[in-house]
């Protein structure tokens, strides 16, 4: 691949993943609309707290990492808080065997405490 692909993780049982995004390091590469059911969209950056993983793209396996992410944002609460869902970011193709399969999953943070 030659941008990673960001996925919604789901938090809830049997959910169905919701989202996907192939994100782009340059706003000249992309304009934003929407050309069929693909839509372009610029966003906004963003501050996250990540932990990244090698394996196979497994959603339970992602699930453990939010678990530790969750940890590391109830440790550190007066420094941080959580600012939007869990997403993961995975960086290759379907052929790469599972054991090279490198993925990051994020939690968006703010700084300041979670009310």
């Amino acid at each position: 691949m030659t941008a990673p692909v960001e996925m919604g993780v789901t938090t809830g049982s049997g959910a169905p993943r919701s989202t996907m995004a192939f994100l782009y390091g340059s706003k000249g590469i992309g304009k934003p609309g929407r050309d069929g059911a693909v839509e372009v969209v610029d966003t906004k950056p963003l501050t996250v707290v990540s932990v990244g993983r090698r394996g196979s793209y497994d959603e339970e396996e992602w699930k453990a990492e939010v678990e530790k992410l969750e940890a590391w944002l109830a440790a550190n609460g007066d420094r941080w808080k959580k600012a939007g869902e869990p997403r993961v970011l995975a960086y290759n193709s379907p052929f790469m065997p599972w054991f090279l399969k490198f993925s990051e999953v994020q939690i968006p943070i703010l700084p300041g405490r979670e009310e």
